[in-house]
């Protein structure tokens, strides 16, 4: 006679089984930052790459017309050149969303869309002024027509657009309320190289001095800077610490600023 023994499988311990989900949470707690930084860096291209188009869009349209855009109504008035021909003929709704004016680092409603106009995450370069009072020595003011050859201190050295960043994690109070892509307003257009990138309010500084300036500064949801077209075609990241200085001399279109290309 056989005698058959059944054998006892065994199972995970209690401990075994901690220490697996341990290894399991080291391995994502590795792994989260890294997938992170690749969609950041996914993000921050496809706005330089929204950048681009439109710089080439206002070279198109200056090549057409003989001179940039308006500082009013500029996006309006660049729409054809950047593949928005149809919007342009169809009435000119001011709730479409143009995702080559969002950036997607950007902190916006789903849709970007606020007291039912479009939002955009770009602005023109107005200068050296602040929100509310902007300047006239940037490429862009309410009626310029700025050309080329109007730009002095070198076009690899001038800002054509920039970012702005409606998400402030310091104060947010004003977070998606501004910044329409076709707006009645002149500012809600234009950024200024009057305050440093990324400049932030707290609710201690919360004055209307402040918030223009925080209105009109540059800045985005990327980590360390915010991107920049600049007048020769060129797309690029400026940081942080780019100094106020060296910021207002590439905001002027003839300022006679000296800028040292290491800082750009």
């Amino acid at each position: 006679m056989f005698l058959l023994f059944r054998r006892r499988q065994r199972g995970f311990t209690l401990i075994e089984l901690l220490v697996v989900i341990a290894i399991i949470a080291v391995l994502v707690g590795m792994l989260l930052p890294a997938v992170q930084k690749a969609r950041e860096a996914g993000s921050r291209t496809e706005c330089l790459n929204n950048l681009a188009q439109l710089n080439k869009a206002t070279h198109l349209y200056h090549d057409t017309n003989k001179k940039g855009p308006p500082g009013y109504y500029m996006w309006g008035e660049l729409a054809p050149f950047f593949d928005q021909a149809p919007w342009y003929k169809s009435g000119k709704p001011v709730n479409f969303v143009v995702k080559t004016l969002v950036c997607p680092s950007d902190i916006v409603p789903d849709p970007p869309i606020n007291s039912g106009f479009a939002l955009t995450s770009y602005g023109g370069n107005a200068g050296t002024g602040q929100y509310g009072g902007l300047s006239s020595d940037g490429f862009f003011t309410a009626s310029s027509r700025t050309k080329f050859t109007d730009v002095r201190d070198g076009p690899s050295q001038t800002i054509l657009f920039g970012e702005r960043d409606h998400g402030d994690q310091l104060w947010d109070g004003y977070n998606g309320f501004w910044g329409w892509w076709y707006s009645p307003y002149f500012q809600d257009y234009q950024l200024s190289g009057y305050a440093s990138i990324n400049f932030t309010l707290t609710p201690s500084t919360n004055t209307a001095t402040n918030q223009n300036i925080r209105l009109g500064a540059y800045g985005s949801g990327h980590t360390g800077g915010a991107n920049f077209a600049f007048v020769d075609g060129s797309v690029k990241f400026l940081s942080n610490s780019t100094s106020l200085t060296t910021l207002r001399a590439i905001s002027t279109i003839r300022g006679n600023d000296l800028v040292v290309g290491s800082e750009l």
